[in-house]
């Protein structure tokens, strides 16, 4: 409980704009260490995005039960509320973690986000929650976000939700294409079906 209030706390001051230092730092450490980079991303983030679902909080790779993921979450991070962005969930080992051949699998993409409200941006591929599939039933995969700031308000296109494919997403495509650079914030966390059986 405490480590939740602590992190409760970051993620209030991050929602302000006054992330450490030395969350920063370990925040790149976290994504270099975990492989996301270079699994999904070439350079780290600089700072934490905070991730709230209903009852549990993201925490940097933490694990988390699949079945407490299945509604989009609350996120903010530093933010000019006179610009734009957009923010990713990703998996990058589907199916599994040893094999990885749908790397990345796309679960969710926000995009013309005003500042930080999540709620008043464009959903360009709809919220789809962790799913891990049955085999192997203990491996975890992770589920990344990522934050990048446009560099104006973007035509995504009408046809955008259609066309985006959920297996085999190229986010160095899409990022290339509509200018994107670096990621400014992110997070993410562990998940395996086994912790969900007990429940089902």
């Amino acid at each position: 409980m405490f480590r939740i209030l602590i992190y409760s706390f970051i993620c209030l001051v991050a929602g302000n704009g006054n992330v450490s230092t030395k969350e920063c730092s370990s925040v790149r450490k976290v994504f270099i260490k975990s492989r996301i980079v270079p699994d999904v991303i070439p350079v780290p983030p600089k700072d934490l995005a905070c991730v709230k679902y209903p009852n549990v909080i993201v925490n940097k790779g933490n694990a988390i039960n699949p079945l407490e993921a299945q509604v989009p979450p609350n996120i903010t991070w530093k933010a000019d509320p006179h610009k734009y962005y957009i923010v990713f969930l990703v998996d990058p080992d589907a199916p599994s973690p040893e094999l990885p051949i749908f790397r990345l699998f796309n679960h969710w993409i926000v995009g013309n986000i005003p500042g930080n409200n999540v709620a008043a941006g464009e959903d360009l591929t709809f919220y789809v929650g962790p799913t891990p599939p049955p085999v192997p039933v203990t491996a975890f995969h992770r589920y990344v976000f990522l934050v990048y700031k446009q560099p104006k308000k973007l035509n995504f296109g009408s046809p955008l939700i259609l066309s985006l494919s959920r297996l085999k997403f190229s986010l160095e495509k899409f990022v290339k294409k509509f200018c994107l650079g670096t990621p400014i914030a992110g997070n993410f966390f562990r998940s395996r079906l086994i912790d969900a059986i007990p429940l089902l």
